[in-house]
């Protein structure tokens, strides 16, 4: 079993090891030439031991758990300034964690705790002013800073859980209004089958019937159980197109919204944008496609390119609608990507057209054109009347 000295936390990171650097004050009396003897290495070496075992577990612990660490460790420090000037830095340290202890009331609380101990060994030991001053200097600073730090990182933690509830309720009530939706669609359609079979079962009964009145009939019964099946058959093709139709309505993404998000991922990842589009037309599945296609182009641009600046075109020609993005990053490099495989297959199968290549600021330019409302497939012929 590996001992880990802190916990799996990405907001705690390795920025604990950092802060040892601090703990060298503790360590200019020694080797700046102050007398030590024997005795001194021993206290020193042993408050070091303590300290970084506190230190450590302190990251393990919130709330309550923690005093007994804060306490111990201003009891080291109080302990440190009789032997050593530079044992005020432990004051600090302690300050450090009053910021998990739980409301901002409680960590300014510790504050004032820990100026008294700074104070009351001020006046029981004498205190040289480089010792206290420091020490009542930066744990104010370093306790108000952390609390404060300490109280935005819970709010972040509550807003985040509030985003995941939204999101579960979000998906929870699509997932009943997509219920609801098939139940309305299907509903009337499948009792509608259900009533038509029965009757084309009982014609075909019927149609089967000994006697002569039997045998007059059955090739009027025939014909309408033929027919009722018949309709049967339109009714569930009907119904299966509608399903197809609601379903991909469901899992269409819309351009605009894709438009929104490629500007604030560029924007985050410190690359300029130059967004500029203009009214389309484009079917549920185009614009799907073409929303699918500028989120794969915008991810590799933040990925790969290290670019500075990134242009976004989306226009419409007489019978298509063209997506442009351009950067002026590294250029394109090795064979095509999985995604972007991908991506030519979506394109294509809408009857669009899909380049990439060279830009003409050195970085990689991705052209898709894809068949708008009213337009045909977009040929190749189409493709080089509609290049810039």
């Amino acid at each position: 079993m590996r001992l880990r000295l802190l916990p799996d936390n990405p907001e705690i990171g390795w920025t604990p090891l950092a802060y040892l650097i601090y703990l060298g004050f503790f360590y200019f009396d020694p080797f700046l030439g102050a007398p030590y003897d024997l005795a001194d290495w021993v206290r020193q070496i042993v408050a070091t031991v303590v300290f970084l075992a506190l230190f450590f577990r302190g990251f393990w612990v919130r709330g309550r758990r923690l005093v007994p660490i804060i306490v111990a460790i201003v009891l080291l420090g109080a302990w440190a300034v009789t032997f050593n000037t530079g044992g005020g830095v432990f004051f600090i340290y302690a300050a450090g964690f009053l910021g998990e202890l739980g409301p901002p009331r409680v960590g300014l609380v510790g504050v004032g705790g820990i100026l008294i101990a700074v104070v009351t060994c001020t006046v029981l030991f004498d205190l040289h002013p480089g010792t206290w001053i420091p020490a009542a200097v930066f744990t104010t600073i370093i306790g108000g800073i952390n609390i404060h730090y300490a109280q935005v990182n819970r709010r972040n933690a509550r807003l985040r859980l509030a985003q995941e509830e939204i999101e579960r309720l979000a998906k929870a009530d699509e997932r009943d209004r997509i219920a609801r939706d098939l139940h309305d669609l299907l509903g009337h359609t499948l009792s509608v089958i259900t009533l038509k079979s029965q009757l084309a079962a009982r014609l075909m009964e019927g149609a089967g019937g000994g006697g002569e009145r039997g045998a007059n009939t059955a090739p009027d019964r025939h014909d309408r159980a033929l027919h009722e099946v018949r309709e049967v058959e339109r009714i569930s093709r009907e119904a299966l197109s509608e399903v197809r139709r609601a379903v991909l309505g469901f899992r269409s993404l819309k351009i605009g919204i894709e438009l929104a998000k490629a500007r604030m991922a560029l924007e985050t990842a410190g690359i300029g944008v130059d967004l500029e589009t203009s009214p389309y037309d484009l079917h549920a599945d185009a614009e799907s496609v073409l929303a699918l296609a500028l989120r794969e182009a915008v991810t590799n641009v933040v990925r790969h390119s290290r670019a500075t600046t990134c242009s976004i075109r989306l226009r419409q020609h007489k019978g298509s609608v063209e997506l442009t993005v351009e950067d002026d990053g590294r250029g394109a490099r090795g064979a095509t990507g999985s995604g972007l495989s991908g991506m030519r297959e979506r394109v294509e199968a809408t009857g669009g057209l899909l380049e990439i290549g060279d830009g003409e600021r050195r970085g990689t330019r991705l052209r898709v054109v894809v068949p708008g409302q009213a337009g045909p497939p977009v040929g190749p012929a189409a493709l080089r009347a509609t290049s810039p």
